[in-house]
């Protein structure tokens, strides 16, 4: 983070212009005291002023005012844009990410990346950092034209110089920790809160929501600590700064004003080192509230670049800027699915995920997968949507790797339906009379579960909508994964019959943890710790497989109770 990457983004040219624009500011700022001093050496009373010198001033002014104002339009663009650029790109990465890397990741961490930090890195260019090099360069020719002006007054203002630059100094590095510090528990924060609106149910039917609360609370107690420790060193930094530069120009004066009186020195000369000295006393100020903006932007940056950096984006996914996500070619999934020894590692190499599956999942059939927790029913899952890539083996349709076909195109033909479904269709009737085929279901949902133009469905609504949209949009492969563990009877039983009226030719693929949906599958896959226990239909797992006969017995969490067999 040492390079001025993370704050130009992108934006190299338009940051270079700013900084050529303060360069100007400054040498046109330098030109002034050199005219002040022309004025007042040619001047002896008010009908002698020379008037060339007069419009120089004159002119000089005008143009500090213009380039003035057109910096601060260019420098706010240039924030905004640079702004934009870090968004994007967080954006992107999220979107484009791996499973694996986004399910190790938070996502408060990208929220607080794209909001908070995103704006640290902004307001280091709004106030300043790129001017920088200008006030260091306006600084130096200062010092050296107050050399020529008044030796003595120079070795004075060196003092307050040295005094402001170990002040600014100090305070960058206090301020860097104390953004990191901040930023980390305001994403610690989100996290919370984000788990009290997403969990809202479970924790409160555990009285948990005050303990995740206060948690936030905390985090948040922590960011305003660390918020207060960065305005207790702006502000005394800025006092500092200005008892220094008073001190210095009160002694500039006193002793200057002395040695006028005595002849030694010019009044036009003390005059403009008193405005040299202005200009490095501006330019000081400016540098040390740029540090703390540098420190708290590069300490933003530093987060961004390492949440960005756990990513893993898949490669097999335009550029969110590529026009193929606006034109994407359905391939027909009509063929025979398989998995051929396919293996995912888990996090303890001793227990993949899958360890080397083999299973078919005929066109048009209907397949259900068992088993208990952890088994790995919904990493095959994972497979057969492309989410995850096997380690070993291969995804085949029709005996040909699933690679070969566009990822996009591919899960164009998915349907997929989860146990917290959330609809991807509006709230209102319109939106939902859009999709076509869902006209009836909806006048059936209104009239029995209830009125389907709330915002809030109920589960089986939920389930049954996701459903009949997939198959009305042309899904091939319907993918289920526990679709019925939270319903009622007769939910369950309207979203089985959907599954069982599927049209011809759509293959579906159900994971199950309620048995009564899968019981008339044309196979079932009994899953173990990773590896396919045993396959065959309920009769013949029935007879044989005492895993899955156990199944049966176990509790399942739902309000009805399971047929008998």
């Amino acid at each position: 983070m040492h390079s001025t990457a993370w704050l130009t983004a992108g934006h190299t040219r338009k940051a270079a212009s700013v900084v050529l624009l303060s360069c100007l500011v400054s040498g046109l700022s330098l030109v002034q005291p050199l005219v002040v001093h022309r004025v007042m050496a040619q001047t002896s009373d008010l009908d002698s002023l020379p008037l060339p010198a007069v419009w120089a001033l004159a002119v000089v002014l005008l143009g500090l005012v213009t380039a003035i104002a057109v910096k601060a339009v260019v420098q706010a663009s240039l924030a905004e844009d640079i702004a934009l650029e870090h968004r994007r790109g967080i954006v992107e990465d999220v979107a484009r990410a791996d499973a694996d890397s986004m399910e190790r990741s938070r996502g408060s961490d990208h929220l607080t990346c794209v909001t908070s930090d995103v704006e640290a890195v902004k307001n280091t260019v709004s106030a300043g950092a790129l001017d920088i090099p200008a006030q260091l360069l306006l600084s130096g020719v200062a010092l050296a034209a107050m050399v020529v002006f008044d030796p003595l007054g120079f070795l004075m203002a060196l003092g307050a110089v040295a005094v402001l630059g170990t002040i600014a100094m100090a305070s960058g590095h206090r301020v860097n920790r104390l953004t990191r510090d901040r930023q980390e528990a305001i994403s610690n924060a989100t996290a919370d809160v984000d788990a009290l609106i997403r969990e809202h149910r479970a924790l409160t039917h555990r009285n948990l929501q005050g303990e995740r609360a206060l948690a936030a609370l905390g985090h948040f107690v922590d960011a305003g600590r660390h918020g207060r420790g960065i305005g207790r060193v702006r502000g005394l930094m800025a006092p500092l700064n200005e008892l220094a530069v008073s001190i210095a120009l009160l002694l500039l004066l006193g002793v200057g004003g002395l040695r006028v009186a005595a002849g030694v020195l010019p009044l036009e000369n003390l005059v403009t080192f008193v405005l040299y000295f202005g200009l490095l006393a501006g330019p000081a100020a400016t540098v040390s509230n740029g540090v703390l903006a540098w420190q708290e932007g590069r300490a933003a940056a530093g987060r961004i670049a390492e949440r960005r950096h756990a990513l893993r984006v898949d490669r097999r996914l335009p550029p969110l800027s590529s026009d193929r996500w606006h034109h994407i070619d359905a391939v027909p999934l009509r063929g025979q699915l398989s998995l051929d020894r396919v293996s995912v590692p888990g996090r303890d190499p001793r227990t993949p995920r899958l360890d080397h599956v083999s299973a078919d999942f005929p066109s048009g059939g209907f397949t259900a997968v068992v088993g208990r927790s952890g088994a790995g029913k919904t990493t095959l899952l994972e497979l057969l949507t492309r989410r995850i890539t096997p380690s070993e083996g291969r995804v085949l349709l029709d005996g040909q790797p699933v690679e070969d076909i566009d990822l996009m195109d591919y899960r164009a033909r998915l349907g997929i339906v989860e146990q917290e479904q959330t609809l991807l269709l509006g709230a209102g009737p319109e939106s939902i009379a859009a999709v076509p085929g869902l006209a009836s279901l909806v006048e059936d949902i209104r009239r029995g579960e209830g009125d389907s133009s709330s915002p809030r469905h109920s589960g089986g609504e939920r389930q049954r909508l996701a459903i009949m949209s997939a198959l009305t949009r042309g899904a091939d492969l319907l993918l289920m994964d526990e679709p019925t563990s939270q319903l009622d009877g007769v939910a369950e039983r309207n979203v089985v019959d959907l599954v069982r009226q599927r049209p011809t030719g759509t293959t579906a693929v159900v994971i199950a943890h309620r048995l009564t949906t899968v019981r008339d599958a044309d196979q079932i896959l009994v899953m173990d710790r990773g590896r396919i226990a045993d396959r065959g239909t309920h009769e013949e797992l029935w007879t044989r497989c005492t895993a899955y006969r156990a199944l049966w017995e176990e509790p399942v969490p739902q309000a009805a109770s399971l047929t008998s067999v």
